[in-house]
């Protein structure tokens, strides 16, 4: 009886034992490891995080029968205790299939159920970014089909979001706004310094978002989240590390990078570098289009001893000379979490490149010869000090908060020299953004929410200007293209958003901001005679939003929103001087307003089953104090003599306003679990009140893929594809830049790739893509650049082990 009894307790301390071991959770598709899945008994009252290789430990469940399993990407599980034994201790979990109720993004600010958001959200998840490979962030976007990326070198990239770019969409890095006092409403390239590599995962919010996020936001909202320091899970210490390298034919790329997670209970650190170097970019060969001999230029070599620049044929007419660049990123974080109260971070990123040459500036022809010898950005540098406070458990004012001090630094300047010129002048800003970020959420009932903070921006720009002889090497000081003794811009403002569920089916989402912005700025007119030293300017901007979310059936959702978002000027639009094409100057102006935009939006969500969902987006926008460019005159004269030339004289200013509609279609059908095919359509069409067309209103754009993928590989074959816009209805500004465009205006064009991520080994990953396979020569809408012709990529990733 004894040895029966001996016999049975050992028996269940081996049963106990089993079930106390560690389960993996894996896809279903591929048996990937998912990090992140969230063990849970029924009740709730305990959880576990499964770590980067997607384990777990059951220790705390031998209790339960029945525990849950969730991840924000996968269909939950309510799982038996027998049956993980039974499956050997691994869980396969199910994509989501267009379900819209329970799937979460984290938007304005906080995670949320994406069926009670009446907002348009396109979610860039990091198995997104790992299959595409993107070279740079704008790349990235692009592959969303619903962000049309401009270039104007190919170390650039200005995102286009429902007719707005530039200083007129928003780009938020880890809660902390990115746009400074010197954003242009030209291009920006100042998304290449984000690493799409260290990003978690990133959120494009269409349309106004200055309720939440302030000035800038008219067009939309470009939320990205760098990967966060975790800690361990099980054990007392656990260290990741993944490393990937990429090499790409159509420019000679070369990129390594590598990430270092150090990982404790209370304290771990995240590392990520990253560095890729460029040479000159191949344009497709096949001409199908009535371009401009884009490559068959000239290009210059340089000065003889007696300053003569020499032009000379370029071999290679599909290179595209120079347009070489090189880009290094880190991203270094450090997470203490003292009790179960708060979680402190710290993170530090460095941006860097090379000098990018300025490569439409340089296609330029004046008379015979090119109209510059040399024409480049210098270093784009940016580094961000970022430190946040995140509050968790219940206080009267708040249920979680988070609290976030960032300071920013960008550094940026331009150089350029005229063919047959011996002055080589120099311009340099430095910006430091100071911010402030305080949000807090309240649950004020079961079916209320409140949303509410502030945010407090302070940027100092400074801003230099000299030339020196490139013979004699002599030096001298030049007009700067900003105020040079003193400018400071800041903005102040805060915010209310409510969510209410009036009913199962229904939901509200409404909210207000109060801003204040000011901006002040001293010349020095040692440099340039101006009709006044000073420039001071005070803007005030209410806004606010208010949307609806109805869900009739659980496979039919209807949201329709309507908002407001601003735009204050900026340094940039008041004081900033410089020649903004041949034979025009632009000069300051102290009476802007801010420019406004209200807009509404309907949304129509549709699933079939576990099959396929239509979504169909219309939305319009009326634009009123539109700032732009318009002729001037500067102490009673409509031109004066600058940089040798004499130019007509213009200035930003309140002289316009427009319309825009547009649409958005997409299809996505999951033939099996195997098979999917998605596809994206954009329209849109802008007006100025003059009739003319709005600079920013993206061609009709879209793009096709068709995917397969099990546990050995993914491959996917898809095209992007841009309708043309006719000469006579290109906005006047782009007109002026024939050398973009053919006789016939902005050309269509569709490209044809294939892409594929192959598993070598349990950790190790290979990429391959065919880019462009057709190699064709097209130019996208209001680019400097042809795009890249055949490209072919290969990449490994060793991904956490």
């Amino acid at each position: 009886m004894q040895r029966i009894l001996l016999l049975l307790s050992l028996l269940l301390l081996l049963s106990l034992r089993s079930i106390a071991q560690n389960v993996r959770v894996v896809n279903s598709i591929n048996e990937d490891p998912i990090p992140g899945v969230i063990i849970s008994d029924t009740a709730k009252t305990q959880y576990r995080v499964s770590n980067s290789k997607g384990e777990v430990s059951l220790e705390s469940f031998k209790r339960f029968d029945f525990v849950l399993i969730q991840h924000n990407y996968f269909l939950p599980l309510l799982i038996s205790m027998d049956s993980i034994k039974s499956l050997n201790y691994i869980i396969e979990l199910h994509e989501h299939t267009f379900q819209m109720k329970g799937f979460t993004v984290l938007a304005n600010k906080w995670e949320q159920d994406k069926s009670e958001l009446p907002v348009s959200i396109s979610e860039i998840r990091p198995k997104d970014i790992s299959f595409q490979s993107p070279q740079t962030t704008p790349d990235m976007l692009s592959n969303t089909g619903k962000v049309f990326v401009q270039k104007s070198q190919l170390g650039g990239g200005s995102p286009m979001i429902r007719g707005f770019s530039a200083n007129s969409v928003l780009l938020v890095v880890d809660g902390v706004r990115m746009n400074n006092a010197i954003f242009r409403s030209g291009n920006l390239q100042n998304s290449l310094n984000i690493d799409p590599n260290s990003l978690g995962h990133a959120e494009v919010i269409f349309g106004p978002g200055s309720v939440t996020y302030g000035s800038d936001a008219l067009g939309g909202v470009m939320d990205f989240h760098t990967k966060e320091a975790k800690f361990v899970t099980e054990g007392k210490f656990d260290l990741d590390i993944d490393a990937f390298t990429r090499a790409s034919s159509v420019n000679n790329e070369i990129t390594v990078g590598f990430g270092l997670d150090l990982k404790w209970k209370n304290f771990s650190s995240h590392t990520q570098f990253l560095r890729s170097d460029f040479s000159n970019l191949q344009a497709g060969k096949n001409h199908f289009g009535n371009y401009p001999e884009f490559g068959k230029r000239n290009y210059v070599v340089g000065q003889n001893s007696l300053g003569n620049d020499t032009m000379l044929k370029n071999e290679d007419v599909s290179i595209m000379m120079p347009s070489f660049f090189s880009v290094i990123n880190l991203n270094q974080k450090f997470r203490y979490k003292p009790n179960n109260k708060m979680d402190i971070t710290y993170s530090y990123i460095m941006s860097t490149t090379s000098d990018i040459p300025r490569y439409d500036r340089l296609s330029q022809y004046s008379g015979d010869n090119l109209k510059y010898a040399e024409w480049y950005y210098g270093a784009q540098n940016w580094t961000m000090h970022n430190l946040r406070l995140r509050l968790f458990r219940g206080h009267k004012f708040y249920d979680s908060g988070r609290i976030i001090l960032a300071f920013q630094r960008f550094d940026e300047s331009r150089h350029d020299r005229k063919f047959g010129k011996t002055e080589f002048r120099h311009r340099s800003e430095r910006v430091d953004l100071y911010t402030l970020n305080v949000d807090f959420s309240k649950k004020l009932n079961p079916k209320t929410s409140l949303y509410y903070g502030a945010e407090l921006a302070v940027n100092n720009v400074i801003s230099a200007g000299y030339s020196r002889d490139i013979i004699t090497d002599d030096v001298k000081l030049i007009q700067t293209r900003y105020p040079n003794e003193s400018n400071l811009y800041s903005s102040a403002g805060a915010f209310v958003n409510v969510k209410h569920t009036i009913s199962p089916k229904l939901s509200l989402l409404a909210g207000i901001r109060y801003s204040i912005i000011n901006l002040q700025s001293t010349f020095d007119t040692t440099t340039n005679s101006l009709p006044f030293n000073d420039i001071s300017l005070t803007s005030q901007a209410p806004n606010g939003s208010i949307g609806l979310a109805y869900m009739l059936r659980k496979d039919l959702q209807i949201n329709t929103n309507i908002g407001s978002g601003f735009r204050a000027p900026n340094l940039d639009d008041v004081a900033k001087v410089f020649d903004s094409e041949p034979g025009s100057v632009v000069v300051p102006n102290q009476n802007l307003k801010p420019e406004y935009v209200y807009s509404a939006e309907l949304s129509i969500i549709k699933s079939f089953g576990k099959i396929a969902q239509l979504e169909l987006t219309a939305y319009a926008s009326y634009i009123d104090n539109i700032i732009v460019r318009r002729d001037y005159t500067y102490k009673g004269a409509d031109s004066i003599m600058y940089d040798g030339s004499m130019s007509k004289v213009q200035a930003m200013q309140n002289d316009d306003n427009g319309t825009i509609f547009g649409g958005v279609a997409s299809l996505n059908i999951n033939i099996n679990e195997h098979i999917k095919f998605r596809t994206v359509y954009n329209i849109a069409t802008g007006k100025s009140a003059d009739g003319n067309a709005l600079r920013h209103v993206a061609p009709n754009f879209g793009s096709t893929s068709l995917s397969y993928e099990n546990k050995y590989f993914k491959a996917s074959v898809y095209s992007n594809y841009s309708a043309s816009i006719a000469f006579d209805d290109l906005a006047p500004s782009e007109q002026s830049k024939t050398y973009m465009y053919t006789p016939d205006g902005a050309e269509k064009w569709f490209t044809l790739n294939f892409k594929t991520d192959i598993k070598l080994y349990k950790n190790l990953h290979m990429n391959f893509a065919v880019e462009n396979i057709l190699d064709r020569f097209y130019i996208p809408y209001s680019s400097g650049i042809p795009a890249a012709g055949r490209n072919f990529m290969i990449g490994l990733h060793l991904y956490p082990f």
